[in-house]
């Protein structure tokens, strides 16, 4: 908008110039206050020069209105600069109070350009227009050239855009053969299109997804990608769904699956998140491969997916979905699919228990070991309470082997116990290893990894083992060394005095 705000900012020498400013296809219109005190005359050449600049994008009529009287007009059809500077001296002799400056830029109405002096304005226009308004509004320029260009009078680092719709920094078209090769891409994908889907207005506005598709999305501004991605996402329902057309709500649809769903889409309601993976749905249909399995396969699988007919959201990764479910339907049928999703479900629900039955039984083995060597210690303590009516020396010579014997057993038991559960830890790895490959021939990767939740189930339940297994380790090491330390303390032959009393006398007398 360079050009014109250095045209006007020649008429007022606060130099900040307020601005109401609309914007469309036909023309721009920019008006603004300017105090009595601020307004004044430039040289003639220098208002040539301004002027000149705006005259290479567009012709335009410049307004002067002092209090509400008949406007000045410099108009690019009859530049007169002298009389129209002459003018406005003379309202500035007749003191006003009050002045108007307007500018009014008529662009070229013919062909498939379009000078853009606030992009942000024509944004702003676009969305303001119902789906059939934008659509019709857009087809009407496009059709001269099949392809669209806004060219952008404002300071942009780059060009940005789709394959058939640019926004050009520096007017750089694409080239005849470019165009012809889009155009052939073009009718090929839109006769698809129109072989397996029905969209009432086809004839008056036929565009397809590609067109509003963006290719470099670091260049583009939010609110114009906004758009596109809209509009991209709106023609790749249009591409997937059965009977579309355009109305003045948005647009109305019915899709025929598993469900049968039909409602009225408009734009503010479009679930933005969705719009990638009904694009990706139909780059994935429409390029090569039996278009009539996949156009039905992908139907019955988007009418399970959708969440709601308001906004048309889709729940999860149907894209993965469709593309394992189209394998597998190569093989056989969509219903095997289903019963497939519903096997490994079952086999991970398998897998659950039998990592809750190997925690189990490390755990039973603990407390049968730990329930005998007790029930043993605590027979020898009460017999002996009984016979001497005295706690010291309750484990005689042979109650202290069999209870060494007792906790050796238990030990080995213990490490037995464990080297077993190590290995079925394996195994039950091994296993869900074993499951995921089992299926890498019917299922893509991505619909095997979303089915088994990215392996949490599974690191959950080997997660729960080693904690389980940790804990009870813990408590069985424990308990052996506690009941070995009571034998030592309660015996009258192995207690800690004569164990040192046999270790001295293996020391020789030269080293005491």
């Amino acid at each position: 908008m360079k050009p014109v705000s250095n045209l006007l900012e020649l008429f007022e020498s606060s130099a900040f110039l307020p601005l109401i400013v609309k914007e469309d296809f036909e023309r721009l219109e920019v008006e603004g206050p300017i105090a009595a005190n601020n307004l004044v005359i430039p040289l003639a050449s220098i208002l040539e020069k301004r002027a000149f600049e705006l005259l290479r994008i567009s012709g335009f009529r410049l307004s002067i209105i002092c209090d509400g009287n008949d406007s000045i007009d410099l108009d690019s059809n009859a530049l007169d600069y002298v009389d129209f500077l002459s003018s406005i001296q003379r309202e500035i002799d007749l003191h006003f109070v009050t002045c108007i400056i307007k500018l009014i830029c008529y662009k070229d109405s013919t062909g498939s350009s379009i000078p853009v002096f606030n992009l942000a304005e024509i944004v702003k226009y676009l969305n303001s227009l119902n789906y059939k308004q934008l659509l019709l509004l857009l087809w009407h320029k496009f059709k001269t050239n099949n392809y669209l260009a806004f060219e952008l009078v404002e300071d942009f680092a780059s060009d940005f855009g789709t394959g058939s719709i640019f926004f050009l920094k520096d007017r750089k078209y694409p080239t005849p053969e470019e165009t012809v090769a889009l155009q052939l891409l073009r009718v090929d994908r839109f006769n698809s299109i129109r072989n397996v889907s029905h969209f009432e207005n086809a004839a008056e506005c036929q565009f397809i997804p590609d067109d509003f598709g963006i290719i470099n999305e670091l260049n583009c501004p939010d609110s114009v990608r906004v758009l596109l991605n809209c509009l991209c996402g709106l023609f790749s329902i249009i591409s997937l769904f059965d009977i579309t057309r355009l109305v003045d709500e948005g647009i109305e649809f019915k899709l025929n699956g598993y469900k049968s769903i039909s409602g009225i889409l408009s734009g503010s309601r479009m679930h933005m998140a969705s719009i990638i993976e009904y694009y990706k749905i139909y780059n994935w249909v429409y390029y090569g491969g039996n278009l009539s399995d996949k156009i039905g396969l992908t139907r019955n699988l988007v009418s399970i997916h959708l969440i709601s007919p308001e906004n048309l959201e889709l729940r999860g990764n149907p894209y993965d979905s469709v593309r394992s479910a189209f394998d597998l339907y190569l093989k056989q049928n969509i219903k095997q699919y289903i019963e497939l999703r519903s096997k490994i479900s079952d086999q991970l629900i398998d897998q659950t228990n039998k990592a809750t039955k190997i925690a189990e039984e490390f755990a039973g083995g603990y407390k049968k070991s730990i329930l005998a060597v007790v029930s043993f210690f605590a027979s020898v303590i009460v017999a002996k309470v009984f016979s001497t009516k005295e706690l010291h020396g309750i484990f005689t010579k042979e109650a202290s082997i069999i209870s060494f014997a007792f906790l050796v057993i238990s030990a080995a038991y213990f490490l037995l116990s464990y080297v077993e559960f190590s290995k079925e830890k394996i195994r039950f790895v091994k296993n869900y290893q074993n499951l995921q490959s089992r299926f890498t021939d019917l299922l893509v990767k991505e619909d095997i990894d979303r089915i088994l939740d990215q392996d949490k189930i599974h690191k959950d339940d080997v997660a729960y083992m080693d904690s389980k297994i940790f804990r009870f380790s813990l408590m069985w090491s424990s308990t052996l060394v506690i009941m070995l330390l009571a034998v030592l303390l309660l015996s009258d032959t192995y207690n800690f005095y004569n164990i040192g009393q046999w270790f001295s006398s293996l020391i020789p007398s030269s080293v005491k």
